[in-house]
């Protein structure tokens, strides 16, 4: 088989769909380049914020812009100019998922690699991955040749989560000395942050330190400098900050969304309660929930969040935690590589 010399990323990031399959793709792009700093790394966007566009740059990956309505036209045009490539999708765009795009992009590639959430198609690619914890029990209509990489075995964590998750121990939680990250990814549209940590205050007894982390597309900044700043609990804010392994590692529990959050908190022994708010961030979080590897918390009118979280913070949720931690495998995201390049 062909050495590869060419992977392509197929992901966008915007206020709607946040930042994480950007963010998921670049954390597999560097691991790629670990194993073979002779591979180049090319992304496929429609949909790019200034700052992912200067971060992927600057790690000298080439940006290649589709049209809004591209085809499976545009990606074949794209990818027929590289020799020796793999295109990795990672987008919910039924584009993707249709017959006609896997196996014409086949055509030019040596590998495709459809990094999904969702079954409800037939797979003609090479690697089906879906790290949420629920995949392994989900049914993928794949043809015989494809390998699946489904389950919290192969998450994709950044290689700071890793060495930190194989050194750390687990922790002695003090339930009336408790460290809480708020994190609700790059953009957070429906503002949970600011919900969460109104949410929090009555709840002081219990809390030392709250750590406000908020992406590059969050647009509510001013008015919750506004809110930290009338609390009467320590309070730290970060945006796009890059000590986020080394924040998370400190904290006790974490109010995030879900997905690859999740595990990353999970490998450092970290609470999650999520408050979800996308279907697939539901039907993730209510599995956690059911399966005891997490809590969730609905995000609607009559419900009182701060009732649910002092709820937790009254039971035994420990065993929440040893549970998660041990289903995570730290080097997933070295198996997806491995059959990238393979």
């Amino acid at each position: 088989m062909k050495k590869i010399r060419n992977v392509f990323f197929r992901a966008d990031a915007n206020s709607k769909i946040g930042s994480g399959h950007i963010v998921r793709c670049e954390i597999i792009a560097e691991t790629i380049k670990q194993k073979d700093e002779k591979c180049n790394i090319h992304f496929l966007v429609k949909e790019l914020p200034d700052v992912y566009k200067e971060q992927l740059k600057k790690k000298g990956y080439t940006i290649h812009f589709l049209p809004k309505q591209a085809t499976t036209e545009h990606h074949v045009k794209t990818l027929s100019g590289f020799s020796s490539s793999v295109l990795v999708t990672d987008s919910d765009e039924q584009l993707y998922y249709s017959k006609r795009f896997q196996l014409d992009v086949k055509q030019q590639v040596e590998r495709l690699v459809m990094i999904t959430f969702h079954n409800n198609a037939h797979f003609y690619a090479d690697v089906v991955h879906n790290q949420n914890i629920m995949a392994p029990s989900l049914i993928y209509d794949c043809e015989p040749h494809c390998t699946k990489l489904l389950g919290t075995k192969y998450a994709v964590l950044k290689e700071k989560y890793r060495i930190i998750a194989a050194k750390q121990k687990y922790k002695q939680i003090n339930p009336s000395n408790l460290t809480l990250m708020i994190t609700f990814g790059g953009a957070d549209i429906s503002d949970r942050t600011s919900l969460v940590y109104d949410a929090l205050q009555p709840l002081q007894k219990w809390i030392s330190e709250i750590i406000v982390v908020i992406g590059g597309l969050y647009k509510n900044k001013l008015s919750l400098e506004k809110q930290i700043d009338q609390s009467s609990i320590p309070t730290r804010l970060y945006q796009n900050t890059d000590k986020m392994p080394e924040l998370m590692s400190k904290c006790d529990i974490a109010l995030n969304s879900g997905g690859l959050t999740c595990w990353e908190f999970g490998c450092l022994g970290v609470l999650n309660i999520i408050l979800p708010h996308s279907k697939r961030e539901m039907l993730s979080a209510e599995y956690m929930d059911k399966y005891n590897y997490g809590y969730t918390i609905s995000v609607k009118p009559n419900k009182n969040i701060k009732e649910a979280i002092e709820n937790i913070l009254k039971d035994n949720f420990f065993e929440r935690i040893v549970r998660l931690k041990k289903a995570i495998s730290v080097d997933g995201v070295d198996k997806l590589v491995k059959k990238i390049l393979q």
